[in-house]
């Protein structure tokens, strides 16, 4: 076999203990009884690089379609999800009960100090309203730091909406999110500097956590020590007021859907598995226990 030859095979040599192996290969090779090795004919080498070929061939289509099968499973989620979105809008909007339309106007404007008389507005509303900011602001340290999306879709215009609208402005996001390999929890000083990245110190700083949790544990606190007549009194506004019944619902869907965001910062955090019951544990407990996860979650060392 020239040299030529054999550059052309690539080296292509198919080693074999005894004869009877040789005979397997076919009459397009040669045994050599020197060495157990069965010297390839051009022929013979045709087929090993054929094979060599279809086999990077195969490769290359098997990745394809697992891309493809990503895409679809991206596709059929962010449909789901808007899907979802959009029918948690059309009940609100068009199924939610509605008999108190003038009175949630006037309970929105008492709630936000807008006008000052005599009439109380329900405990446990008022401590569900005020425990708001706590929930978007939990959204907003895991969201921006952690969950930047590989489509570039920045979190921050949805996480800043949704401290007035609440979740009606972060499905939109969730349903666009794709995951982003490259993201590295916690940031980097470098992008601590400078005006842009104040928001980043904020949602990494131990004390913002601390915070929240103090805040979360005095409007529970009060709403469950509330008493059975502000607990009757709410359940008959959340039965009548759309208002009162689309704010509970939204509440309720962001506490259930935390865990999952919380568990998507620890893994870019690469916390141990030590660590993940922790994890599971704190982000159960309502607002409590995400904040908590705030206060000692790993970041960076200049905000330690």
């Amino acid at each position: 076999m020239t040299p030529a030859m054999h550059a052309q095979c690539g080296g292509v040599r198919a080693l074999v203990a005894r004869p009877s192996q040789a005979r397997r290969i076919g009459r397009f090779a040669r045994f050599s009884r020197f060495g157990g090795a069965v010297e390839p004919t051009p022929k013979l080498c045709k087929r090993a690089l054929l094979h060599k070929r279809l086999g990077f061939a195969c490769r290359a289509s098997e990745q394809e379609e697992g891309d493809a099968d990503n895409k679809n499973m991206e596709l059929i989620s962010t449909v789901g999800t808007f899907g979802l979105y959009f029918a948690f809008v059309g009940y609100n909007l068009f199924l939610a009960p509605n008999q108190t339309p003038y009175q949630d106007q006037y309970v929105v404007q008492k709630l936000l100090k807008l006008v000052d008389d005599e009439f109380v507005v329900n405990r446990v509303l008022v401590d569900l309203f005020q425990a708001f900011p706590i929930i978007t602001a939990l959204y907003a340290s895991v969201l921006i730091p952690s969950a930047r999306s590989a489509n570039k879709i920045p979190a921050w215009p949805f996480v800043s909406v949704s401290f007035a609208l609440g979740g009606f402005a972060l499905f939109p996001y969730f349903a666009l999110w794709k995951p982003d390999a490259s993201v590295k929890s916690p940031p980097g000083p470098e992008e601590l500097e400078g005006l842009s990245g104040i928001g980043l110190k904020v949602s990494e700083s131990k004390f913002l956590g601390i915070f929240l949790a103090l805040a979360a544990v005095y409007y529970i606190g009060d709403a469950a020590l509330a008493g059975g007549d502000s607990w009757k009194e709410f359940y008959s506004l959340a039965i009548s007021s759309r208002f009162v019944h689309a704010t509970t619902i939204d509440f309720t869907a962001l506490n259930l859907l935390l865990p999952f965001w919380l568990s998507v910062d620890a893994s870019k955090r690469s916390w141990g598995k030590d660590k993940e019951t922790l994890v599971n544990i704190l982000s159960y407990i309502p607002l409590v226990g995400p904040s908590i996860y705030l206060a000692i979650r790993p970041r960076t060392e200049s905000q330690a």
